[in-house]
């Protein structure tokens, strides 16, 4: 009781605990029967490896987007006028619309997008309102909801 309670987890389990009269014991290794598994020390040497992704999306669109003369000229329009293009930004050589990467419509990537936000184990098959969410959180293309409508199957809406 003396220990300092600092998430909303310990004042929630302390709150539990204030109703039983209780007193913890230390019991050593030898004496205590159920210790739990994670605090022992494993008896072999493990392997620590540290795991790190090297993501090639940002390439793979920077290089797909020099190549597209629509993605360029509107590039370079916001560029030489932005005061013609207010929701559109500039950053790191890359069109951003409303804070959101901005893709030319029917990019090569977007279909690779919905397929890593919708058919993967991690984007979870969730359904067109979902993946749409996902998708819209950090890009954007022209027609984007109709064009996820009509990739995301039948069965998930």
């Amino acid at each position: 009781m003396s220990q300092v309670i600092q998430t909303p987890e310990q004042q929630r389990y302390l709150a539990k605990l204030l109703g039983y009269d209780y007193t913890i014991q230390y019991k050593p290794n030898a004496t205590n029967v159920v210790v739990d598994a994670l605090s022992r020390v494993p008896a072999q040497p493990s392997l620590m490896l540290l795991s790190v992704p090297h993501n090639l999306f940002m390439e793979q669109l920077r290089q797909s987007c020099s190549q597209d003369t629509a993605y360029q000229e509107l590039l370079h329009e916001v560029l030489r006028c932005p005061v013609d293009h207010p929701r559109f930004t500039v950053k790191q050589n890359m069109l951003l619309f409303r804070d959101k990467l901005w893709l030319p419509a029917g990019h090569d990537l977007s279909k690779v997008l919905l397929e890593e936000c919708h058919l993967t184990p991690l984007g979870g098959h969730m359904g067109v309102t979902k993946t749409l969410h996902r998708i819209q959180q950090h890009l954007c293309w022209p027609k984007i909801s109709a064009h996820i409508l009509l990739s995301v199957p039948h069965v998930n809406r």
